[in-house]
């Protein structure tokens, strides 16, 4: 009788040590997960708030509506907001369930004075607390950032200030481009990513009038956002790679005053042993090009050669600005894309064919968005 009475309390004690084991569990998944969303509210506010700051930036006058560049239902921000969201609705389902199932405990005799039920009902608050600043710090940004009279915020109201504009501007774009063509597979041979985007932004042009204005109006400041950006990017690139060219001029013209005062004390046996040196690894990296070219096709050739550029790319500092962010609304895979060979050729044409152009990529966007406002600003 003794042994059983014994055996029994010995199992409940087992029983009750796995539960507290599992609340002890479920609690510190709990918090992590707090945590984790927390940090994702923080890094998506701010990153939205550096993102309107941006198309404010770069869009200037030209911006008369509340407008986020790149915020949209395919976008990858819209995607990372749809997870925060997603995980902090997710807690506070899931909390109350865990909750109650605590309360109902027969082991639970402190009831609400429970450590474990008092640890799931303040992570549950936190989260309806962490939901709701987060819902009222996006109504706050977009309030102070769009609170100018230069934004209209209804419909009527846009559609009335674009066909102002539009009266306005038309005597100074009589003279549009209604069409404008690329010749893709030439152009892709130097740049298949740029030549998605120039393609892409043809398109649009084209069809730009066939929309209602509100439309035409997000395609324009989209297209001018991206061509803005991507022309004050590229001059800063330019400006950094110059400067980084002529410290570089420097230091080879002291390396080689060096190497030649070093030299000048060499005796004719060292000097030639050298030279013969430099020769042998300059005919090593001749016979290793040569044999490589037997090996591989253009077309792997092409291939390797793209993703050296992206390796290269991806570790140089200069272009970390342009590369794809899912959490900066405005840097998508088009901006990334742009540079990617920023002086390969665009051939084109204004007069369907009769007359065919070619310019670089950088300085084809000059002209295409000087088309672009007069197409747009003009009252067809």
């Amino acid at each position: 009788m003794d042994s059983s009475l014994i055996q029994l309390t010995a199992e409940t004690n087992a029983n009750n040590s796995d539960k507290t084991l599992n609340q002890t569990s479920i609690s510190i998944v709990f918090i992590i997960l707090f945590v984790l969303t927390l940090f994702l509210v923080t890094k998506f506010l701010i990153n939205f708030k550096r993102s309107v700051i941006k198309t404010k930036e770069v869009l200037a006058n030209e911006l008369v509506i509340p407008y986020v560049q790149g915020f949209n239902l395919k976008s990858g921000s819209f995607y990372n907001l749809l997870l925060t969201l997603l995980l902090n609705v997710a807690q506070i389902i899931a909390l109350p369930i865990v909750l109650i199932k605590n309360l109902k405990n027969p082991n639970n005799v402190n009831g609400i004075n429970n450590p474990y039920a008092i640890g799931f009902l303040a992570v549950l608050i936190a989260n309806v607390i962490l939901l709701l600043a987060f819902g009222i710090s996006l109504l706050i940004i977009y309030l102070k950032e769009f609170k100018d009279a230069q934004y209209k915020h209804s419909t009527k109201e846009v559609e009335q200030e674009l066909h102002s504009i539009k009266q306005t501007l038309n005597q100074n774009y009589a003279n549009v481009v209604d069409m404008i063509k690329i010749d893709i597979k030439k152009n892709e041979q130097d740049n298949k990513l740029g030549t998605r985007v120039i393609a892409k932004f043809v398109y649009e042009y084209n069809k730009l009038l066939n929309q209602p204005i509100v439309n035409q109006y997000k395609t324009y400041l989209d297209q001018i956002f991206k061509i803005n950006l991507f022309e004050e990017t590229l001059e800063s690139i330019e400006r950094q790679q110059a400067q980084e060219q002529i410290k570089l001029e420097q230091e080879e013209f002291i390396r080689q005053k060096q190497q030649e005062n070093q030299e000048r004390e060499l005796s004719n046996l060292e000097k030639e042993i050298r030279w013969m040196e430099k020769a042998d690894n300059k005919a090593l990296i001749i016979k290793e090009t040569n044999q490589l070219e037997k090996n591989m096709s253009q077309k792997e050739l092409n291939k390797r050669y793209e993703e050296y550029l992206e390796t290269i790319r991806v570790q140089d500092p200069i272009y970390a600005n342009v590369q794809k962010n899912s959490w900066l609304t405005y840097r998508d895979v088009d901006i990334e894309d742009l540079f990617y060979n920023p002086n390969s050729a665009i051939n084109y044409t204004f007069d369907n064919g009769v007359t065919s152009l070619e310019l670089q990529l950088k300085d084809f966007l000059k002209i295409y968005k000087e088309k672009l406002i007069q197409k747009f600003y003009s009252n067809k």
